[in-house]
């Protein structure tokens, strides 16, 4: 398995893809298949390029060294949050599937986050679904952001300087470093015997209901040590920007290969007709009853056609929904989007416990989009920015975040902030109140620090709400009043714990 793993080059391109999207709900952010170092241009706040393979390759930094002829954006002195510790549990996509990090060699199970090498780890998974993804990183974990308004700016100047700009190009607005990671990709067929698969020293076991057709880990890094900081960037959260012309230019390039590989299947089918149907009428001869036994029952591989769009960059769904305004809204010449609001999407969204994919189509997403015409060389174009996303489906499963014992600062994280943050009790609204009821009920009295901030004028306020479990920052909420944004930040912590 793991020699296919390495030669099938189809699988490397579809594996990066299927891993973000499977993690894309529980993470509320876009998870990396293959994690670089932030000192190699792995993904920083600012930093200016794409994703490929799984990886962020970053082209420059807007605050430091844009392409000649484009002035540096001012690097904000507020409204950034660095080096913060993060609270992050073991991610999976389902809760129906369980997963068990073995330590190579003993009988011992890691605990979360991990303390001992990423390499030393054997993931043992009971598959329940068809398709399944988890994640698992070592301490430290350490996030860094910008608020509302700074990735406001950031739109602004991918819009204003796209022309000059590689397209496709996205600018990282949120990043969770680890010093390591543990993670994978599983896919299966619906069978009704149980089976044991080893895959590049890791191992699954698969239920009666699924065996595992594919078992893909990614670990490292290789020479992980305990001391290490969080220098390899895991997940990040970025502006992407789309225009017509990109998008007509990646429709044609879509239907040439499409083309060409239907032309390459008709030859192989019609070289091999012959040999496959002398072998049909050998078998249907030895046998009075043939069935085909596992077919067709559920079964779930990796898609091609999801291996990102023809110029190399893995697919996402944030692009995919600016596609969609593209195609639905003939007068738009530009769609730009920030990341966040596909986190948000998830964190308004009605989850049940329905068995079906975490991966949601872009077509059941609605967004509402402010159009502006701005002016761009010789001529305006009309500007859709996005300014929130609905779901027409609430048939999502509600992914798995285990509990865990949670991570205790020594002290409080320092503040990044350059003006003094507000911290008040909690304001009573609903989702502070389930948070707090569901506090008690664990026997946990006190434990709750908020750090509040409001962004835009006294007008037309934006605050964001930051909420601290033992010291722990468990999530980061958004909304037009203080309260609204701790109940936002309330409700993502109480799916934590």
């Amino acid at each position: 398995m793991a020699d296919i793993l390495r030669t099938d080059t189809a699988r490397q391109r579809t594996l990066p893809n299927e891993y973000s999207g499977l993690l894309q709900f529980v993470c509320g952010r876009h998870a990396l298949w293959a994690p670089r170092k932030v000192s190699k241009g792995g993904g920083a706040l600012g930093d200016a390029g794409y994703i490929s393979g799984g990886s962020f390759y970053k082209e420059f930094n807007v605050y430091e060294n844009p392409p000649k002829g484009i002035p540096p954006l001012p690097r904000p002195i507020s409204g950034i949050v660095e080096d913060d510790q993060f609270h992050m549990p073991l991610m999976q996509s389902s809760h129906n599937c369980s997963v068990e990090l073995c330590v190579t060699g003993t009988t011992e199970i890691a605990a979360i986050p991990l303390t001992v090498p990423p390499l030393s780890i054997e993931p043992r998974i009971v598959l329940q679904t068809a398709r399944f993804a988890f994640l698992a990183p070592p301490a430290p974990i350490r996030k860094d952001t910008l608020t509302t308004a700074r990735r406001a700016e950031l739109c602004e100047w991918l819009t204003k300087h796209r022309h000059d700009l590689q397209e496709g190009t996205i600018i990282i607005t949120e990043v969770v470093r680890s010093s390591g990671w543990v993670g994978g990709v599983a896919t299966g067929k619906r069978t009704q015997t149980a089976a044991t698969v080893g895959a590049g020293g890791a191992s699954v076991s698969a239920s009666a209901a699924y065996t595992t057709s594919l078992m893909a880990p990614v670990r490292g890094p290789d020479n992980w040590s305990p001391l290490d900081d969080a220098g390899y960037t895991l997940i990040v959260n970025y502006v992407a920007a789309r225009t017509r012309l990109q998008r007509l230019v990646l429709k044609a390039k879509a239907a040439l290969s499409t083309s060409a590989s239907r032309g390459r299947a008709s030859e192989d089918v019609a070289s091999e007709h012959h040999t496959a149907s002398s072998t049909l009428r050998q078998e249907s001869s030895n046998s009075e009853h043939v069935t085909a036994e596992g077919e067709g029952l559920d079964q779930a591989p990796l898609d091609e056609d999801e291996g990102g769009d023809p110029e190399g960059h893995d697919s996402n769904l944030l692009t995919r929904v600016l596609d969609k305004i593209l195609d639905e809204n003939y007068l738009v010449d530009v769609a730009v989007g920030d990341w966040s609001c596909v986190t948000n999407l998830f964190a308004a969204s009605t989850l049940n416990n329905q068995s079906s994919s975490t991966r949601i189509d872009h077509a059941q997403i609605s967004a509402t989009f402010d159009k502006r015409t701005v002016v761009s060389g010789s001529g305006s174009e009309t500007v859709a920015y996005i300014d929130h996303l609905t779901l027409q489906t609430q048939e999502l499963e509600r992914p798995s975040l285990v509990s865990i014992a949670r991570q205790r600062a020594i002290k409080p994280p320092p503040q990044r902030y350059s003006q003094a943050a507000s911290e008040s009790p909690g304001l009573g609204g609903n989702g502070v109140l389930l948070l707090n009821n569901e506090l008690q009920r664990q026997g946990k009295h006190g434990v709750v620090r908020w750090v509040d901030r409001m962004d835009g004028s006294h007008s037309s306020p934006s605050w964001t709400s930051r909420v601290y479990i033992e010291e722990v920052e468990y999530a980061i909420g958004y909304g037009p009043t203080k309260q609204a944004a701790r109940d936002h930040a309330a409700a993502l912590a109480l799916a934590a714990l």
